[in-house]
């Protein structure tokens, strides 16, 4: 029986190596994978000596290393957030917006058909509603109370991860190494600071849960009692925000029932505190009931979708195993939610049949290869930034890539941490008396198999392991005392570590392809929006008034779209304001499209209706959000929580 333990870390190795492999290749660009390859060999092969040299440093300078770092951290953050916020959409978006409603006690959900799909976000509006009611107090915008409530929770994650290591595993190294990644990679300038969605606080609520319970027999009784109120609270509220938050439910039974036959007397120490757990989960649907009554929220199965529509949708033979639109496309033309689950219930087989053993090896294999890619998960929710300064954007492209590359060598670092922390659990064979241990691994076995088995599978989903895989590091023995004589000598390891990397290098010389390939990016854009797909109600521009919204580009752009709805009688142009030059739009299905060389400059979108009835044009408002650095003014009634739907593009030559 206790032999079995091994299999955790054993399923969690694989999964991670695959995610090494998955973030030393870069799709479609042999150069930058080869550039990467060697630049991972070389900080693996540097952190012996780097691990020395920051042993040797004294706690002062630790102290000081930390609190500066910290303090970097948050000065970078600021200048982001003036200088390059970015344009925010899909379903954060949605979440804010109604979040702003209910923080003015408006319970209005059928401004769109969104929460009625997908009930498991009306919290997290409630959540944020709250937070905004707070800070509408002191008569702060919402762009900078979400802001400051990103900051609070990013920072108090990255805070306590590096206390937790120094200060209470006096793990120096591992301290040093992870700071140096907080300050120099995009973890903590881009899509946790620019986005609020449920993502952050997962990473937040899973960290504080295990420190909790890492400490509990050492707890007095007080710290008892208090650590027990958390669990408590910190499970309803993770299991309210993000529901998948329930593995961990799953992980505690599994490791009670585990710990009961190999070691009761060690199950009784931590009895306790997966009894609070367990009874925050067990409260959690009377909780969601009592919360969506006090905002007036009704489910709809006419929208809702069923659990399966997830499954069903991971094994869709065309696509990779993650969001099909044309699936959900699908469940919209039934009529129920009672109507979908019947669907799918015949569907599924069907899916699974024709993908036969090798399609679902091949569909497993992509998904876990997702599940921990690190590559693209910066530019989640964010449909780039919304008029980043022209200094910014001439290297716009170039700090991206860079930022991707070292996003994924830190994974890469983590990853391998993480492989080398499982077997030394295997080999000295502690996960039998370390119940807290074992339950750290299976929780991140359960998410990586839950989103690799039954569940859609996204970048974002992966980042719930980092936490656990952290804890797991930072507890582990030394590195020396844990496997005494390694398979491959270190000058071994030198030698083929630098070989590797040379001919890495030198393939892509040979390839002769460009480090950075030809890509559209945007110079300006406002795409935040409810979506049509949401039957988000249109904003009707009565006959011959006028909508104009002022747009700087501080690049040049190849392309202008304004996303609107196919209306006769709507007429548009883009005016220079300097050289007063008029260009115009041309409607298609969905939008506004005007293929013109802009230079930088100021420039006016026009719009106006020339018929004499009233026309649905796709313009959104907000309570106090800025969307757009300009005001729309409809009828030159100005309104600067208002704006188009609208993108500049310019496409980057390869180099």
């Amino acid at each position: 029986m206790k032999k079995l333990a091994n299999i955790i870390p054993i399923i969690l190795i694989i999964g991670l190596f695959i995610g090494m492999i998955g973030n030393l290749v870069v799709q479609n660009n042999i150069v930058q994978s080869c550039v990467l390859i060697a630049a991972a060999i070389f900080v693996w092969l540097s952190r012996t000596y780097l691990s020395s040299f920051f042993d040797g440093l004294t706690s002062k300078q630790m102290k000081a290393s930390i609190l500066g770092g910290l303090i970097v951290i948050l000065v970078v953050q600021i200048l982001v957030l003036v200088f390059i916020p970015a344009t925010v959409y899909h379903d954060p978006f949605r979440v804010l917006y109604q979040a702003e409603l209910l923080s003015h006690n408006e319970f209005n959900w059928s401004n769109s058909t969104y929460f009625w799909r997908y009930p498991n976000n009306v919290f997290l509006s409630v959540f944020l509603g709250q937070w905004l009611k707070i800070t509408n107090l002191f008569h702060l915008t919402t762009n900078i109370s979400i802001h400051i409530l990103s900051i609070i929770f990013l920072d108090s994650f990255i805070g306590i991860t590096l206390c937790r290591t120094f200060f209470k595993k006096h793990r120096q190294d591992i301290t040093m190494f992870l700071l140096i990644f907080f300050i120099i990679s995009p973890f903590a300038y881009t899509y946790y600071l620019q986005v609020f969605y449920s993502d952050l606080p997962l990473l937040l609520f899973i960290l504080l849960t295990f420190i909790i319970l890492s400490d509990w027999t050492s707890f007095s009784r007080k710290l008892k009692i208090a650590g027990g109120i958390a669990l408590f609270a910190i499970t309803i509220l993770a299991e309210l925000i993000k529901p998948n938050f329930v593995l961990l439910a799953i992980a505690i039974v599994v490791v009670m029932v585990f710990m009961l036959f190999t070691n009761r007397s060690l199950l009784m120490k931590f009895l306790l505190p997966f009894i609070i757990i367990l009874a925050g989960f067990g409260i959690y649907h009377p909780i969601s009931n009592a919360v969506n009554q006090s905002v007036h929220f009704q489910t709809e199965s006419k929208y809702e979708m069923p659990m399966t529509n997830w499954i069903w949708m991971s094994y869709n033979p065309h696509s990779n195993g993650t969001y099909v639109g044309k699936d959900i496309a699908k469940m919209n033309q039934l009529p129920t939610k009672q109507a979908r689950s019947k669907y799918i219930k015949k569907a599924l087989p069907k899916r699974i049949k024709k993908l036969g053993v090798r399609g679902l090896l091949s569909r497993w294999l992509g998904k876990a290869v997702i599940f921990f890619d690190v590559g693209k998960i910066q530019k989640s929710y964010t449909g780039g930034f919304i008029s980043a300064p022209a200094a910014y954007q001439k290297i716009q492209t170039q700090l991206s890539v860079l930022g991707s590359l070292i996003m994924r060598i830190g994974f890469i670092m983590i990853y391998g941490s993480a492989i080398i922390s499982c077997l030394k659990l295997i080999k000295s064979r502690g996960l039998v008396n370390d119940p807290v241990a074992l339950l750290t691994l299976t929780l991140a076995v359960g998410y990586f198999l839950f989103h690799t088995l039954i569940w859609e599978s996204e970048s974002r989903y992966g980042q719930a392991v980092m936490p656990l895989l952290l804890m797991t590091i930072a507890s582990s023995a030394s590195e020396s005392s844990a496997i005494q004589k390694p398979i491959i000598g270190k000058r071994t390891q030198r030698l083929a570590g630098t070989i590797v990397a040379i001919s890495a290098i030198s393939i892509g010389i040979v390839s002769g392809q460009p480090f950075i390939k030809a890509q559209s990016r945007f110079v300006a854009r406002q795409g935040s929006q409810l979506s049509m797909q949401y039957h988000a109600r249109p904003f009707l521009l009565q006959g011959h008034d006028s909508a104009i919204q002022s747009v700087v580009l501080n690049h040049q752009a190849s392309k202008f779209t304004i996303t609107t709805q196919a209306s006769s009688g709507i007429q548009a142009e883009l005016l220079d304001v300097t050289t007063h030059h008029r260009y115009q739009f041309k409607q298609t299905t969905d939008r506004l499209t005007l293929h013109q060389q802009l230079n930088p400059g100021n420039y006016e979108i026009r719009i106006k209706n020339n018929s004499n009835i009233a026309a649905p044009i796709s313009i959104i408002k907000t309570k106090n959000y800025q969307l757009a650095p300009k005001p729309l003014k409809i009828n030159h009634q100005s309104n600067r929580n208002a704006s188009l739907i609208y993108s500049a593009q310019v496409k980057f030559h390869n180099r």
